[in-house]
């Protein structure tokens, strides 16, 4: 839930608080990666967090590195397809081995550009813009 927090609260219209945020590494992996799109985060205290997000999202100035957060690679990639950014995504050596084709396929059929590495792994580019709806059928449950 922490990490959705964080991503909702870059996409809302002013001031998000968040209490109750957990502070392990993936959620800040994933705060940090909202800071680069353009918001700013500060912790207000044990689990309380005020996010204020940019009044539209900006290109990160370096490739955002997830450490071992798959959910927060896979939630970021399909969120920044929406705007007309390039980001780059990696993350450790165990996060670089996962597969992102599940992401990466029908982001391609929306119309964001995607170049990974190898069998769709990280490092993983994403250039979005102008997605178009899809009906897609997801071939493994989620």
């Amino acid at each position: 839930m922490s990490h959705r927090a964080l991503m909702l609260a870059l996409l809302a219209d002013g001031e998000t608080m968040v209490s109750g945020m957990l502070e392990g590494e993936d959620v800040l992996r994933t705060a940090d990666a909202v800071r680069a799109l353009g918001a700013v985060i500060d912790r207000r205290g044990d689990g309380l967090w005020r996010i204020d997000p940019p009044e539209t999202m900006k290109q990160p100035d370096d490739i955002i590195d997830m450490g071992n957060s798959g959910t927060a690679v896979r939630l970021l990639a399909g969120l920044v397809s929406g705007y007309d950014l390039e980001v780059e995504f990696t993350g450790d050596a165990s996060l670089c081995q996962r597969p992102m084709n599940r992401v990466i396929k029908p982001l391609r059929e929306m119309g964001a550009h995607c170049t990974a590495t190898g069998d769709g792994l990280l490092p993983l580019t994403i250039k979005g813009g102008n997605l178009k709806a899809i009906e897609y059928t997801l071939p493994v449950a989620s």
